[in-house]
């Protein structure tokens, strides 16, 4: 029989030793996948016209093509570097996702273009884009549930709140250093070279994170699990309707939140500068000032989760999200000063959409099965919305010449993800990390009666 996990007002209150130094690997790990990952959104223009044949309309779709075709990928990285991860340690995984997308990167840097290789150049792209969305995977949902077994129980919606700080830093890192090499080089030379220094330095720069992790502390859950286990653990031993009904739930606002997120990572950027008419080097710099924002609202949106539970906030949050998207899109058209307030209205109910998936996406899951169960419902959601995003908008404004499309279509899904949320995601903000069972079926529980003890696992 289960026994009752240690109570959230004691030992789990308490920092770790390492914990802190293991946390930072996990950021800083975060950290770099995303500037390497969001390197090729800020390029995505410069990209399409080195290696797709067409008009500049068509050059820019089919590179933001690529950019969401990887998307399809990554629920098979959230299983690859689920199941090691709840199989052989939450470290393992993050070491090797690390790795891959540093080579993959650095790769993409190197390749010859379609005036070099013709038709090869742009499969090759596909391939070592594919292999970046398997090891983006698991990073998410992976370091979301590192950060949140390490942290002390009140305070993971804080710790795990440093995970959406590092992909707004990331991507500003990618949009700054493409910003520089914009002014400092002709637009020839950043078509025929300049680009491709971005993703060179993945190589370096992801040889000192892979260090970082490599030396990280292995989660406390974990090695109790491996010491109850005394074998290799099976995360899908016992997997039933539960797990599934949570993975679930969690693709549907993952759809949200990665929908929002890509729009505020990625399509701004090409809304400003395509659509709205502003110089590149203008619309990178508004998009920065709204990641730099971005990045200062996700620890007081964690704080929030902590003090007043996840449910609530993540609710309200959705809806606003739905309900200010078009505005959003209309205060970006209507000059700098407008589209700086749109950026920070949106980043205020997107921090919140973000910071609170990355923790309740691990604590809807058993301890067994967390990273796995959190990985593949996250990446199901982003493969089917919140991915594609950026090409479904461009293809919006494209096909109905409406650039205020792509804020319905953005207001719809966060609409519909507050209102299923609402009705099916249970409170997880106070349950154990080291329960034994789904947040799901402890919530049918308390509905019953049932004991309200978490099971240790």
């Amino acid at each position: 029989m289960a026994t009752a996990a240690p109570s959230s007002t004691t030992t789990s209150n308490q920092t770790r030793p390492g914990a802190k130094r293991s946390t930072v690997s996990a950021v800083f790990g975060n950290y770099i996948e995303y500037v390497d990952f969001g390197s090729y959104g800020f390029m995505a223009a410069i990209i399409g016209a080195n290696f797709f044949p067409g008009d500049a309309s068509a050059q820019l779709l089919s590179s933001l093509a690529v950019f969401g075709v990887t998307f399809f990928f990554r629920p098979f990285g959230g299983f690859l570097w689920g199941y090691v991860g709840d199989r052989y340690g939450r470290k393992n995984a993050l070491v090797w996702a690390i790795a891959l997308m540093s080579l993959s990167t650095a790769l993409i840097g190197v390749l010859p273009n379609y005036d070099a290789i013709g038709i090869a150049a742009p499969i090759l792209l596909v391939v070592l884009r594919s292999l970046q969305g398997v090891s983006i995977g698991g990073e998410f949902a992976g370091a979301g549930t590192f950060i949140t077994e390490t942290a002390p129980s009140n305070r993971r919606g804080v710790w795990s709140s440093y995970i959406s700080v590092s992909a707004a830093l990331g991507t500003l890192t990618a949009s700054t250093l493409v910003l520089v090499l914009t002014v400092s080089l002709t637009s020839a030379q950043m078509a025929s070279w300049g680009w491709r220094i971005p993703f060179l330095l993945a190589l370096p720069i992801g040889v000192v994170a892979l260090i970082m992790r490599a030396k990280a502390v292995e989660t406390e859950v974990f090695v109790k699990l491996r010491e109850k286990e005394k074998a290799p653990i099976n995360p899908f031993k016992g997997f039933g309707k539960e797990e599934v009904k949570s993975i679930l739930i969690v693709a549907v606002f993952a759809s949200a939140a990665g929908l929002g997120i890509y729009y505020f990572f990625t399509y701004f950027n090409v809304f400003l500068s395509a659509t709205v008419g502003l110089s590149s080097s203008t619309a990178i710099g508004l998009t920065a000032i709204g990641l730099i924002l971005y990045s200062v609202m996700c620890p007081f949106a964690g704080l929030i989760g902590d003090l007043w539970g996840r449910k609530r906030p993540f609710v309200i949050s959705l809806i606003c999200m739905g309900l200010v998207a078009v505005p959003v899109f209309m205060l970006l058209r209507a000059g700098i000063v407008a589209a700086i307030a749109g950026l920070i209205l949106f980043g205020l109910a997107q921090s919140v959409v973000n910071v609170t998936t990355s923790v309740v996406l691990a604590e809807m899951f058993r301890a067994r099965s967390r990273m796995s169960g959190g990985a593949i419902g996250h990446n199901i959601g982003l493969a089917l919305v919140g991915g594609t995003g950026p090409l479904v908008a461009a293809a919006l404004v494209s096909s109905t010449g409406n650039p205020l499309a792509p804020g319905f279509y953005l207001g719809a899904v966060a609409l519909l993800a507050g209102v299923i949320t609402w009705i099916f995601l249970p409170e997880t903000g106070k349950r154990s990390m080291f329960s034994d069972e789904s947040a799901s079926l402890k919530a049918q529980e308390l509905e019953l009666g049932g004991s309200t003890t978490p099971a240790e696992a």
